[in-house]
């Protein structure tokens, strides 16, 4: 059931992320900022994990993108070690321009030491989320 909640949302992403607000039809409510930030943090890790970097890029900040350009972004993320494998969002908890997305991540370290051809793990991470004149963005890239 969950998934097919999360799947349903993120049919929505694509009109979020350019239109800004959807209205929904029945209720005639905007969806709220924890719902927008559900949508967008599930859209970034599907995109990390498709390991589909350009795509990663457009989540980040206007700040980050000021100091590190696309090639230089996909650059980095390509030479991490840590490979993400798979993940779900867990929670969304926002404040009035600031979200935190926490995140249980699987993850893959190849040869992280002599004898011991690769590592799997998950850890729990929180994501924060920034609103710029009205826009979410991902504070950070890492």
């Amino acid at each position: 059931m969950r998934l097919i909640k999360w799947l349903t949302i993120a049919i929505l992403v694509g009109a979020i992320i350019t239109g800004g607000f959807i209205f929904l039809p029945k209720h005639k409510a905007v969806l709220s900022n924890e719902q927008l930030i559900e949508i967008q943090a599930v859209e970034w890790l599907k995109a990390v994990v498709a390991k589909d970097w350009p795509a990663t890029y457009q989540f980040t900040s206007p700040g980050y993108r000021s100091g590190t350009s696309e090639a230089q972004h996909e650059r980095r993320m390509g030479l991490r070690e840590v490979k993400w494998q798979g993940g779900e969002l867990l929670n969304v908890t926002c404040e009035v321009e600031v979200c935190t997305a926490e995140f249980r991540v699987v993850y893959m370290v190849s040869r992280p030491m002599r004898g011991i051809p690769e590592f799997e793990g998950f850890q729990i991470l929180e994501k924060l989320w920034i609103n710029l004149d009205g826009q979410w963005w991902l504070s950070n890239s890492n």
